[in-house]
C-alpha cells in the first residue's frame, strides 16, 4: 500500500470513493453521479482509478461496468461495459455458478478480473481494455487449490505475487474465512486461516509488508477495518 488507500461503499450505498492514509484515516471522500449498482472493487494505476460494478451474486446481470476515474482530480473519464463469453444469464443459478467477481486489481499495466466462482472453485482471470467501451472478456488464466471464493485481490510490489482474501460459507451464515499469496503465474503459494472474521470483501498489500483488509458487516460480525502480520500459513507449496 502506498501513503494512501482507496476505499468504496457496496450496493445500496452511495457511489462514493473514501481516500484512506496510512493511520486508517478518512481523508477525502469523493461522491460520483455514475451511481452504485453493485460496487465491489477498486484499484488503481499510476493514472487512474478503477471501480468495478461487478457484483453479480445472482448471475442475472447480462452487463457490468467499471469506471474510470483520474486519479488526481476524481473526474470520470469513462464507463466500461463488459461481459462474460459464454455468460447465458438466464440459465445461472443464484450462487451458483461462475460469473460472479469481486475482486479487481491493477498489475503489469493490466487491469484484472478473478472471478468468484461459486460452482468450481476455479477462479477465472479476464483481462479488461481499459481504453474499450464496450468488450467480452474470456478467461486467460485460472487460479485452482483455494479454500473458498476470492472477494478481493492486490498485487504485493515487495513480494512481487497477488495477495487475495475470501471465504467458503453456507446457508446458514457461517465463513470459513482465508488470505492466500499467489504467484504472478496464478499458482496458490501459501494460504491462511482468519478464523476471527467473517465476510472480508478487500485487501491491499501494505509497504511494511503487512496486509490491511477489509470485513463487510454481518449479523454476527460489524464492519472492520484490520491488518494481518507475518501469520503461519495453513498450506505451502
Amino acid at each position: 500500500m502506498s501513503e494512501r488507500a482507496y476505499s468504496i461503499n457496496d450496493s445500496g450505498n452511495a457511489a462514493t470513493v473514501f481516500t484512506v492514509d496510512a493511520s486508517a484515516r478518512i481523508v477525502d471522500t469523493h461522491t460520483l453521479a455514475e451511481g452504485n449498482y453493485d460496487w465491489e472493487s477498486i484499484t488503481a494505476s499510476p493514472q487512474h482509478l478503477y471501480i468495478g460494478d461487478i457484483g453479480n451474486n445472482k448471475g442475472t446481470r447480462k452487463r457490468l461496468t467499471i469506471e474510470k476515474l483520474n486519479r488526481e482530480s476524481f473526474d470520470h473519464e469513462a464507463t466500461l461495459h463488459i461481459r462474460y463469453a459464454r455468460n447465458t444469464p438466464s440459465h445461472n443459478v443464484p450462487y451458483a455458478h461462475d460469473y460472479d467477481a469481486e475482486a479487481m486489481v491493477w498489475h503489469d499495466n493490466r487491469l484484472r478480473i478473478f472471478s468468484k466462482s461459486w460452482a468450481t472453485r476455479k477462479a477465472h482471470v479476464y483481462e479488461v481494455n481499459t481504453d474499450l467501451l464496450q468488450q467480452e472478456l474470456t478467461a486467460v488464466a485460472t487460479i485452482e487449490g483455494l479454500p473458498g471464493v476470492i472477494t478481493g485481490a492486490d498485487w504485493d510490489d515487495g513480494r512481487q505475487h497477488y495477495v487475495v482474501v475470501g471465504y467458503a460459507s453456507d446457508p446458514f451464515g457461517n465463513f470459513d474465512t482465508f488470505l492466500a499469496e499467489v504467484s504472478a503465474q496464478f499458482n496458490v503459494l501459501n494460504v491462511w486461516s482468519l478464523p476471527d472474521y467473517d465476510q472480508v470483501e478487500g485487501v491491499c498489500a501494505a509497504a511494511d509488508g503487512s496486509y490491511w483488509v477489509t470485513q463487510e458487516a454481518t449479523e454476527n460480525q460489524p464492519a472492520l477495518l484490520f491488518t494481518v502480520h507475518s501469520p503461519t500459513p495453513i498450506t505451502k507449496k
